[in-house]
């Protein structure tokens, strides 16, 4: 058919103009700038927070518990039901890992994208404050300005589950 001498798209031409829209990485479709911006407000970079999400979501898809504990800072805070318990250790973390990291929350984390994040001067969060996540530089085991470290590491700082 035709419209105004041009020939129309065909539905397999839109249908393959939808596919391959839908095949960019929502990164590349989300106003990048944007979310950088909000990002660095929390000490992040966009590269460094795939990154760190990324290997979130594998670690807790295979239930690898240590994985999830080594990316976490302690002493951490962590929702046990109604409590908040504060585990001192990767161990403590293994040992009481079932006990917080619910269904909820494993599926809050596998469907969480990057444009799902908010980010602010406390971190980055998922959800609605289930779990944040920021960059944390601590010198002789004590908490110090981001300023003070060259490359401080993305860790897990709070778990409050899913309410």
């Amino acid at each position: 058919m035709l419209e105004n001498g041009r020939p129309l798209a065909s539905a397999a031409t839109l249908a393959l103009l939808s596919l391959l829209i839908a095949s960019v990485p929502a990164t590349a479709r989300a106003d990048a700038p944007a979310l950088q911006e909000q990002l660095a407000v929390a000490g992040l970079s966009l590269p460094e927070t795939r990154s760190f999400l990324t290997k979130l979501k594998h670690a807790v898809a295979k239930d690898d518990r240590k994985a999830v504990a080594a990316m976490s800072d302690y002493p951490i805070t962590v929702a046990v039901g109604a409590d908040a318990i504060t585990l001192d250790s990767p161990g403590q973390f293994v040992a009481r890992y079932a006990d917080f990291m619910t269904q909820a929350l494993r599926a809050l984390i596998a469907e969480t994208t990057l444009e799902d994040l908010f980010a602010n001067a406390q971190g980055a969060m998922l959800g609605n404050g289930a779990l944040w996540f920021g960059p944390v530089c601590k010198q002789g085991g004590k908490l110090q300005n981001l300023d003070a470290c060259a490359n401080p590491p993305v860790l897990l700082i709070r778990i409050n589950g899913v309410q």
